[in-house]
């Protein structure tokens, strides 16, 4: 039997990540996911980016600009990647992240 992925529970109850209102019964998968979320993004533009590249932007270019010039992608075309990855069986996407294995 192939082990669910990393919130695939949540998946199947909740809405994306994006949609998420903190006071619903999902607001644990803002944080669960969203930790995830940053272990991709950093994957991406190395482990600084958050910090380094993305809050300098901020003020400057707004959240979606800062994003975008950051991750060299739309918010909304990252949420679909990560959407895509949550579907992944435990086993794939642990290959993701070869620390992990």
């Amino acid at each position: 039997m192939q082990e669910s992925g990393l919130a695939q529970d949540y998946q199947l109850r909740c809405p994306s990540l994006a949609e998420i209102d903190y006071s619903s019964e999902c607001s644990q998968y803002a944080y669960e996911g969203g930790t995830w979320a940053h272990a991709l993004l950093a994957k991406k533009a190395g482990p600084n980016a958050l910090v380094e590249t993305f809050y300098p932007q901020l003020h400057e270019l707004g959240w979606a600009g800062a994003f975008l010039a950051t991750y060299g992608q739309t918010p909304e075309e990252f949420m679909q990647e990560f959407d895509a990855f949550l579907g992944l069986s435990l086993e794939e996407q642990v290959a993701w992240f070869p620390w992990l294995g």
